[in-house]
């Protein structure tokens, strides 16, 4: 077999063919000579062999019927005729009894014994003696013995030795002429398998050649070869797996060059532009638009296009899934076409129209398959019908499995980073919550305590496979159970304030002391506190008896908790120990105190009398004092006003206007610090309750007129625009007028100090039986922190060393308490940076107070 592969090992289909067409007419051509010569030999044996048999056996019988045996002369005539024949070499008559020689071609040998006899002295004494050849060594001469029989009776024996070699000569001489012809076969049908070895093995080679060309992407050169044969249809399959890897090899490319494309992002924003960017390029398309399903609306959205106008791209939005070109894409999971929308009932008329006005006349819509489904689709949409082929379909199909797969990476990927960002923010939140955890847990002041009873609740468990339903009063029956429950839990960790509260230096300290605790004798009598203890299941409170007698009794309130997701092993529970002396020891205080309880109430009534004369005392001084300041310092002021006001009127002479200017500017000040020192007393009055209404009717929108005109100067001074508007049934009120204006200058007066440009707005008008006032400035605002403040005594928004405006911060709280004195009540809405609006309501009447005002001289 390796002498066979080596014949055919790396070579071509021409040696081939001609090997395995040459090999068998040799061996066929070798084997007919072979053959041949060997029956043509044989034949020439067979013939001689038979001629002489058959001389050989007449001349036996001729001789016997002619009783040549007793007649010399006749049986050296047969021999003579035997002798001349041109195969024999010799012929002899023997006699049978001594094998003497009777006749003989050689005459000298007559009378003589045969030499040979003992070559057949076994076939003398045949009972029925018959002619026989026998073999010599001489291949080529060979012996005929004939028995002469005459009457039954052996008379003697005829001796023919005869030669083969003519036979064969001519034998021979035929043979060369095969070997001859077989040679000129022989060279014939090599002639013929060389020419049928390169007949076959051209076109083979083309198919080699051009399969070499084809694995280096050259498909220009297409074999052809005309021919019905199976070479011809090899050529012709040939040529069409050609023209397919062609195409599949441009499917690939133009797949492999979107692949490329789109997965070097991972947003799947991104790969959604860039597979309607690469398809446009693929395609050729004017406009491409990509499309995905929303499965819960069960509609396709709009999620990217190209070529689309803003009109366009708006009434294409969404599109149904029943009844649109797309939507049977989707359905389908196929290749859609559509060569004319101007007929085409399955474009949506709205889209159908706005395709149109953009020039746009076919659409070639392929579905984006992931396992199976479809997740959208692109349309592919040109100004003139396109024709597809089945390849064609193919390679759109496959590409929108590209997109599609590119997509739900896409999006998985925007799954697993959220889910990978949620997990380490989970991660973090858990590794900071473990550090919160220890650091609470070490430097938390209430004593806590770690431990494993995970060998309790097996020992529980076990119980209850046993029958035992109340472990609680089981353990009370059983003390040394309860003792087994003790020493097999297993305390973990405790942090600082354990070993404060149990008084050791360390850790090693209190864990001997637990083990010393946990060893002792098994109780005789089980407290409720070790089996809550033992059993995790309530809070309890211990008396502790571990501190030396000089020591103060300590009290603990003990809480066990199990850790969730510990609660079927209960391998971490938590013991929290707080020490209660405090609360103990005031508990019985506070039974002390209730005893005594009736001495203390009669010891404070007669402390909060005295305090009640002080405060009336301090009240009757507070009066007196407002009184006199009242005439102290307004009077000289009023004074102070009056005289500078004859001055600057020019009654005591003429002023030069530095003069003039001076003294303006006292008499401002004193008018500002007359208003200070009035705001001050009203204030001091109202919290006295001396402040009592005077009502009266008055015409509201006339009143409100005068009011507005008379601020509208200080207004105008700052550029501020003043506007009134009074509802119409509003007429006359029954209210103190002089409290109303008071209130209203206030407002007035806030709102041109804190406006710079703009319009203030006073509106009237009724709302739930109610007058409702409002004044709008343009001003500064007020912040969300600051509304609820600045109706408090001496408290201002702009405060500070960049205080910018004057002012006690008493005129809001004096006219907020005004207005509660009139029946209203009054706020504020603002933004800050937006201006402010302030409210108060009054009721159309006021009943007069029962004490009336003392100084009408006041204000």
């Amino acid at each position: 077999m390796s002498f066979v592969r080596s014949l055919f090992r790396d070579r071509s289909v021409a040696y081939k063919i001609t090997l395995v067409s040459i090999i068998p007419i040799v061996v066929i051509t070798v084997l007919i000579v072979i053959i041949t010569t060997g029956s043509l030999m044989e034949s020439a044996r067979q013939r001689t062999r038979a001629q002489t048999l058959k001389l050989t056996e007449l001349t036996a019988l001729s001789m016997a019927n002619s009783s040549v045996m007793y007649n010399k002369y006749l049986l050296d005539s047969f021999i003579d005729i035997l002798g001349r024949t041109s195969t024999i070499l010799s012929a002899l008559v023997v006699d049978p009894s001594d094998f003497r020689i009777l006749a003989h071609t050689d005459h000298k040998l007559d009378g003589r014994i045969y030499e040979a006899h003992d070559l057949f002295r076994d076939r003398i004494t045949i009972t029925e003696p018959e002619i026989q050849v026998i073999p010599t060594s001489d291949r080529n001469v060979e012996i005929v013995i004939a028995p002469i029989i005459f009457h039954l009776k052996v008379y003697g024996y005829i001796v023919v030795t005869y030669s083969l070699e003519d036979a064969l000569k001519q034998a021979t001489t035929l043979v060369r002429r095969i070997i001859t012809i077989g040679f000129l076969v022989l060279v014939s049908g090599v002639v013929l398998a060389l020419f049928m070895g390169r007949l076959i093995s051209r076109p083979m080679k083309a198919l080699a050649l051009q399969a070499e060309k084809i694995g280096r992407g050259d498909f220009r050169h297409i074999l052809v070869y005309h021919s019905q044969d199976e070479l011809g249809r090899l050529g012709q399959s040939f040529q069409a797996m050609a023209h397919d890897i062609d195409s599949k090899q441009r499917q690939l490319s133009s797949m492999n060059t979107i692949a490329d494309r789109l997965y070097r992002s991972l947003s799947m924003t991104e790969v959604i532009q860039r597979a309607v960017e690469s398809m446009a390029l693929y395609s050729g398309s004017p406009s491409v638009a990509l499309y995905m399903l929303n499965p819960v609306e069960q509609h396709l959205e709009l999620r990217a296009d190209l070529g689309f106008s803003d009109e366009t791209r708006l009434g294409a939005r969404v599109l149904p899934l029943e009844g649109s070109l797309t939507g049977l894409t989707i359905a389908t999971r196929d290749v859609v076409t559509s060569d004319d929308i101007c007929s085409d009932t399955q474009i949506e008329p709205g889209v159908r129209d706005l395709l149109l006005k953009n020039g746009l006349t076919s659409v070639i819509s392929l579905p984006l398959i992931y396992e199976n489904e479809s997740i959208g689709a692109i349309n592919l949409i040109f100004s003139v019908p396109q024709q597809i082929d089945l390849h064609e379909r193919k390679t759109l199909l496959s590409i929108g499995k590209t997109i599609a797969l590119a997509i739900v990476n896409a999006r998985y990927v925007e799954r697993i980073k959220a889910e990978i960002e949620e997990r380490e923010r989970i991660e973090q939140e858990l590794r900071r919550s473990e550090s919160r955890y220890r650091a609470l847990f070490e430097d938390s002041p209430i004593s806590l305590i770690e431990a494993d009873f995970s060998l309790v609740k097996k020992h529980y468990d076990q119980l209850t496979v046993q029958g035992v339903t109340d472990i609680g009063a089981w353990l009370i029956q059983q003390p040394v159970a309860l003792h087994y429950c003790m020493t097999h839990s297993t305390i973990l960790e405790i942090n600082k304030a354990t070993l404060s509260l149990f008084r050791c230096e360390s850790k090693a300290e209190f864990f001997r002391l637990v083990e010393a605790f946990q060893h002792k004798s098994p109780p005789s009598e089980p407290t409720e506190e070790l089996i809550s203890l033992v059993q995790v299941d309530r809070s309890f409170e211990l008396e502790t008896v571990h501190y030396p007698p000089d020591q103060d009794k300590v009290y603990f309130s003990s809480r066990l908790n199990i850790v969730p997701g510990y609660d079927q092993t209960w391998s971490r529970v938590y013991l929290s120990i707080m020490d209660i002396s405090r609360q103990v020891i005031a508990q019985q205080e506070l039974l002390t105190y209730q005893e005594h309880l009736e001495e203390m109430v009669r010891t404070r009534t007669r402390e909060l009398e005295e305090a009640k004369e002080r405060a009336e005392t301090a009240d009757q001084l507070k009066s007196s004092f407002l009184s006199t300041m009242s005439h102290e310092l307004r009077t000289p002021l009023n004074s102070i006003i009056g005289f500078t006001g004859i001055l600057l009127q020019g009654l005591a002479g003429p002023l030069t206007a530095e003069q003039h200017k001076q003294l303006g500017m006292v008499q401002s000040s004193s008018r500002h610090l007359l208003s200070l020192i009035n705001d001050v007393l009203d204030l001091s009055k109202i919290e006295a309750g001396q402040l009592e209404l005077l009502p009266g009717p008055f015409h509201l929108p006339e009143f409100l007129e005068q009011l507005v005109h008379s601020v509208r100067p200080l207004a105008e001074k700052k550029h501020l625009q003043m506007t009134l508007s009074v509802s119409p049934e509003i007429e006359q009120i029954v209210s103190d007028r002089r409290r109303v204006e008071q209130i209203l200058l206030n407002l007035f007066n806030n709102a041109i100090k804190f406006s710079e440009s703009g319009t203030i707005t006073v509106d009237c008008r009724l709302n739930e039986g109610y007058i409702l006032f409002a004044v709008r400035d343009p001003g500064l605002g007020i912040k969300k922190q600051d509304q609820t403040k600045i109706f408090n005594p001496f408290q201002q928004v702009d405060t500070g060393i960049t205080r910018r405006h004057e002012g006690t911060g008493l005129g809001l709280s004096i006219s907020q308490k005004l207005v509660e004195m009139l029946g209203g009540r009054i706020w504020v809405e603002s933004e800050w940076g937006q201006g402010s609006s302030f409210f108060f309501t009054l009721p159309r009447s006021v009943s007069k107070g029962e004490k009336n005002e003392t100084d009408s001289s006041d204000h």
